[in-house]
């Protein structure tokens, strides 16, 4: 046994060794960021996996083999992690030093249970070395390039995300406010921060941990890289459930997967929405296996809980995630010979558990546990929210109008998922597709499966916006059948067709990502490693007074501004709207601006104009408004222009008398 321990860690190890190298010819700073950064990432998340560790114990799981709970313990253990620092941000307990503490005891409290694997005769280590193994290292080249994005600033990558626009709208600004704060508050002037936010409640830790907003960057992108890494483990895990060949096909499709590492360059939420999505597939698979047995209580409770922690990370597991296992579930228990209602129940109270420290602190703050969702049900509190800004929300996040009609939705499922490069261009599908056609191969799993790719193809396709990213979800179990196709074939014969097509789909998705990195950061002029600016837009934000306040208009990117920032995201209220809509006037508007101790006012005036052709905006804000400002004692401090000349905002000083 201690043989096989040793040696079935080697390919791992040349894995990690491998990709840190490439890391380091491409970069050395990234190399040094990804060693400092990346450690402590480690340590945060081995930190929670001990945590995880006595969850796993209370469910009573702790006698599986050493990857199941390693794998669970992590899963728990981090979306724990999350809500602990929402519990105790709620009431302002983020301090350093507390926090430091509370890590090194949950370290501490996971090592006293793997200290009991070494008596515990039921514990086993189910990886035995074999030369399939080293194929893994077909991923060094994926994980090279997820680890490097992951040192890029935040805002710089990609193209398609307007620049990380959302991480510096909310992502990341969020947790800075409630950092800068002392304690996680309401903020009325952002929707997004009522949406669930188990990841970011992770970089609010990176920055309680690094006692500094920016000084955090590099640790929130290495814990959302880590989220991604661990999503490859969790998907290898789900496939071991049928056997070694579909766990290694799925798990290394997974890892060369281009949607991980270009999620890895952006401080969002779906790697830790996948991480737990994968997690629950897994457990789901496991429990369906042992429906009948007096342990499928252990396997309903544990894939319950990863489904509330998934729906926590992001709203869109809810649609495309919990609500396809909920009908599996009621399936599995209620249309079987042992009908058991009970496992129903239990499901979806724990389900209910993780998932409700969101809805109630949504409840609290905007009297709608689903905010901003569910508007026309639950409404929201007066001066949170009203019926012009729930209808800017629909309006703004409805599929483009060509893409409305059954037609151009089949058209946006061609072009954003099946097509798309980042989720295999059509291979990954062709590959599923045999498994379900082999009757003699198939099993009730194969089933479960499909029907999550299914529906959750469904559900983006009548819920969402048809954004490529939304559809995420459909990565678990679409690989899970990709592993699947080498026990489609009944004769041996066929294996060469199978192996032939995987390699080609790894090839192609390394190759994408690799396009895609180059593409992006070779179009920089300086290297984009590190630390070392900001985004262009926002430099007049550094040249301001060191007791400057300033407030933004239609500019929402307000994580990078380094003195006490104002600004409104467009669905939000917003308070010189307000002051318009009592009635003041251009000279007490200024006045009211000098009261609240704003200094500057800074107007985006090329922001503006797209987010009026876009999402919408505000009418009384425009340009005849601000002229009447000026008019009224607002001093135009000077007009900024872009790098080609063109003029896009106005900076001006507020009055004091």
């Amino acid at each position: 046994m201690s043989t096989a321990r040793r040696l079935s860690g080697w390919w791992f190890a040349v894995l990690a060794v491998g990709a840190i190298a490439l890391v380091a010819l491409e970069s050395p700073l990234a190399a040094l960021i990804v060693s400092s950064d990346g450690l402590l990432a480690v340590a945060i998340l081995a930190a929670a996996t001990g945590l995880g560790l006595w969850v796993v114990r209370l469910l009573r799981l702790h006698h599986q083999p050493v990857s199941w709970q390693l794998l669970l313990a992590a899963g728990l253990g981090v979306g724990c992690l999350s809500l602990l620092v929402l519990v105790l941000g709620m009431v302002g307990l983020l301090h350093r030093t507390l926090w430091i503490a509370l890590l090194v005891a949950m370290g501490t409290a996971g090592a006293v249970r793997i200290r009991r694997w070494a008596v515990d005769s039921h514990v086993t280590i189910d990886v035995r070395p074999q030369r399939s193994d080293w194929l893994w290292l077909a991923a060094a080249p994926a994980l090279a390039i997820a680890l490097l994005v992951a040192t890029v600033p935040p805002g710089l990558l990609w193209r398609a995300e307007a620049g990380g626009y959302d991480v510096l709208e909310y992502h990341l600004n969020v947790p800075k406010e409630y950092f800068q704060a002392g304690q996680i508050v309401f903020l009325r002037h952002n929707a997004y921060s009522n949406m669930p936010a188990n990841a970011e409640m992770l970089y609010l830790l990176a920055m309680v941990l690094r006692g500094d907003v920016w000084q955090a960057t590099g640790l929130a992108k290495m814990l959302n890289a880590a989220l991604a890494i661990l999503t490859v483990a969790a998907i290898w895990l789900a496939g071991r459930q049928f056997d070694r060949t579909t766990g290694l096909i799925a798990g290394l499709t997974a890892a060369t997967c281009p949607w991980l590492a270009y999620l890895s360059g952006v401080a969002y939420v779906e790697n830790g929405m996948l991480f737990a999505g994968s997690l629950a597939v897994a457990t789901l698979l496991r429990w369906w296996s042992q429906r009948h047995d007096t342990n499928a209580w252990r396997w309903a409770a544990a894939t319950g809980l990863l489904i509330g922690l998934a729906c926590g990370y992001k709203y869109t597991a809810l649609a495309l995630l919990a609500a396809p296992v909920l009908v599996a579930v009621a399936a599995m228990t209620l249309l079987g010979r042992q009908r058991r209602a009970v496992l129903l129940v239990l499901f979806a109270l724990c389900g209910a558990i993780t998932f409700a420290p969101w809805a109630a602190k949504n409840f609290r703050m905007t009297g709608n546990p689903l905010f901003p969702l569910a508007y026309r049900v639950f409404g929201a509190n007066t001066g949170v929210w009203d019926d012009q800004l729930a209808q800017r929300w629909h309006e703004g996040h409805k599929p483009d109008l060509e893409k409305r009609s059954l037609a151009g939705r089949l058209h946006a499922l061609n072009n954003a998922v099946l097509g798309e490069a980042r989720y295999g261009r059509y291979l990954p599908f062709a590959l599923a597709v045999p498994i379900l056609l082999s009757r003699r191969r198939r099993d009730g799993r194969d089933i479960i499966i499909a029907w999550l790719v299914v529906a959750a193809l469904l559900a983006w396709l009548a819920l969402t916006h048809l954004a490529d990213r939304f559809a995420v979800l459909i990565l678990p179990p679409l690989l899970l059948l990709v592993g699947r196709a080498w026990s489609a074939w009944a004769h041996r014969a066929y294996h060469a067709l199978v192996a032939t097509a995987v390699a080609a789909l790894v090839v192609l998705n390394v190759v994408h990502i690799g396009s895609l990195y180059y593409d992006h950061v070779r179009e920089y002029p300086v290297e984009p490693f590190g630390l070392i600016g900001v985004m262009q837009e926002l430099h007049w934000s550094h040249d301001l007074p060191a007791d400057a306040r300033v407030r933004m208009v239609a500019e929402a990117r307000a994580y990078y501004v380094q003195r006490p920032v104002g600004y409104t995201v467009v669905f939000s209220p917003d308070a010189l709207v307000e002051q318009i809509r009592f009635g003041a006037t251009p000279d007490e508007l200024v006045g009211w601006l000098a009261e609240s101790g704003w200094t500057h006012l800074f107007v985006d005036w090329a922001e503006m104009y797209r987010l009026r052709q876009t999402y919408g905006f505000w009418d009384e804000l425009n340009v005849d408004l601000f002229n009447q400002m000026e008019a009224a004692g607002l001093a135009r401090e000077r007009d900024l222009s872009d790098s080609s000349g063109q003029p896009y905002a106005t900076l001006y000083r507020v009055p004091h008398s």
